[in-house]
C-alpha cells in the first residue's frame, strides 16, 4: 500500500518529534540524567551541542517537538516552516543575545581553549560566542544589541506575526483608537492642550 500524504505528513512528524525527544533527553543526561539514558552516542551528542550552542542547543529538542506538533495538526495553522524559522532563529539569537550581556568584543575575551571557558562563556557556546565577538567587534555592543533586536523582530514577525515592540510604539488597542480618530485631529487637540493662546 503506498504512502499517502497524510501518511508521509505523519511519519515525518514522528520522526521529528522522536528525535527531538532524544536530543533533549542528550542534552539533560550531561548534568541532570544518568549517562546510560541515551547511551554512548547522545552523551556525546549532548556534549558536541552543549560546546558548539551553548544554550541555544535547547532549541533543538524543541524544535523537533514542534515540527512534530506541527506535523500532526497540533499547532493550528502555524506551518512546519515556521517552526523551523522560529527556533533555528531563537537557537543562534539566545545565546548570542547572552554573548553580548556578557560583553564580548575583541577576540581576547575567549579563551584559547574553549574547554577552560568560564560557565558563562559555555552557556553563550563556542559558535555564538565568535559570532558575538565579530558582530560587536564592527559595531559596538550597542549596534549589535539592535541588530539583535531587528533579528528577534523579523524572526517573530515572519514566523508568530507577532512583533515584540507593537505594544511599546502604539500597536495595542490605544493606538487602533487613534487610528479610528485620525492622527491630525489627536495631533490638533495635544497643539491646542500645549499651546498657551
Amino acid at each position: 500500500m503506498p504512502l499517502t500524504p497524510r501518511h508521509q505528513r505523519e511519519l515525518i512528524a514522528t520522526v521529528a518529534l522522536l528525535a527531538g525527544v532524544f536530543l533533549g533527553l542528550s542534552l539533560l543526561s550531561l548534568r541532570l540524567l544518568p549517562p546510560n539514558v541515551t547511551g554512548p552516542v547522545g552523551h556525546a551528542t549532548g556534549a558536541f551541542l552543549w560546546h558548539v550552542l551553548g544554550v541555544g542547543a535547547l532549541m533543538l529538542p524543541l524544535l523537533g517537538i514542534a515540527l512534530g506538533l506541527s506535523g500532526f495538526g497540533a499547532l493550528g495553522t502555524v506551518g512546519p516552516w515556521r517552526v523551523a524559522a522560529l527556533f533555528g532563529g531563537l537557537l543562534a539569537l539566545l545565546p548570542f543575545a547572552l554573548g553580548i550581556a556578557l560583553g564580548l568584543r575583541h577576540f581576547t575575551d575567549l579563551p584559547p581553549d574553549f574547554a577552560q571557558a568560564t560557565i558563562g562563556l559555555k552557556l553563550v557556546g563556542q559558535v555564538p560566542a565568535y559570532l558575538a565577538v565579530e558582530v560587536a567587534s564592527k559595531v559596538g555592543l550597542a549596534g549589535a544589541a539592535i541588530l539583535w533586536l531587528l533579528a528577534l523582530s523579523g524572526f517573530t514577525i515572519v514566523t508568530l506575526d507577532w512583533h515584540p515592540l507593537r505594544r511599546l510604539v502604539g500597536g495595542g488597542p490605544g493606538a487602533q483608537a487613534l487610528g479610528r480618530t485620525g492622527g491630525r485631529a489627536a495631533g490638533a487637540t495635544a497643539a491646542r492642550v500645549i499651546s498657551p493662546i
